[in-house]
């Protein structure tokens, strides 16, 4: 199921805000673009066992440190690994899929979908914006569609603008947010203060 605020973000969104339809209208366990019909957000068909899940998410500072105080999962360490790790969070190295290749490629997979049968997520509590805002189709056609990318758009405001003060609470500013720490320990450090700033940070939207 998509299309909802992760439980991690109802601490500054509050639990109401679950996007432009209910949580009810998405069932990922049964994922509709194995056979897609009708207008969808990507073209498909999707790999059963990959679904939409075929990137490398974009998790900030204060969720990675969040993850790794939970305890570090095998998922995480290959995460970190093939990550960017910046004060703002973990960034992709590599090249965005296409909506031709979305669902396909699993060399792209992500690190967090479960290789099991299921194939779900294994940080749904903790999923970033474009995992929480991502709908395969709607009730309300091209509008809908539409109205959960603006909504994505406001979940990733959220994150930049936390990630960005949380980087200048530590110490760092504008000209080096982005630039790469010199270890996955030094950066695993980091993370782990970044979440336990995050929680004296309200956001506040504009």
């Amino acid at each position: 199921m998509a299309g909802a605020t992760p439980k991690f973000y109802e601490r500054w969104l509050g639990a109401e805000n679950r996007g432009p339809e209910g949580p009810g209208a998405f069932d990922c366990a049964a994922c509709f673009m194995t056979s897609p019909k009708g207008l969808t957000r990507d073209l498909g068909p999707f790999s059963s066992s990959l679904k939409c899940c075929t990137f490398h998410p974009f998790l900030p500072s204060f969720t990675i440190g969040a993850l790794l105080l939970k305890g570090e999962s095998t998922a995480l360490s290959d995460y970190l690994l093939a990550s960017r790790l910046t004060p703002l969070g973990g960034l992709s190295r590599v090249k965005p899929t296409s909506v031709c290749e979305t669902g396909k490629l699993a060399e792209t997979r992500c690190a967090f979908l479960s290789k099991d049968q299921a194939a779900v997520c294994t940080i749904r509590d903790f999923r970033p914006s474009t995992c929480a805002a991502y709908v395969c189709r709607s009730a309300r056609g091209a509008d809908g569609l539409q109205a959960w990318r603006e909504w994505e758009s406001e979940i990733a405001k959220f994150e930049w603008s936390l990630t960005h003060l949380i980087a200048f609470e530590l110490g760092f500013v504008m000209s080096d947010v982005e630039v790469e720490f010199s270890s996955v320990a030094e950066a695993k450090v980091f993370y782990k203060r970044a979440f336990e700033l995050s929680g004296d940070i309200p956001y506040v939207a504009d």
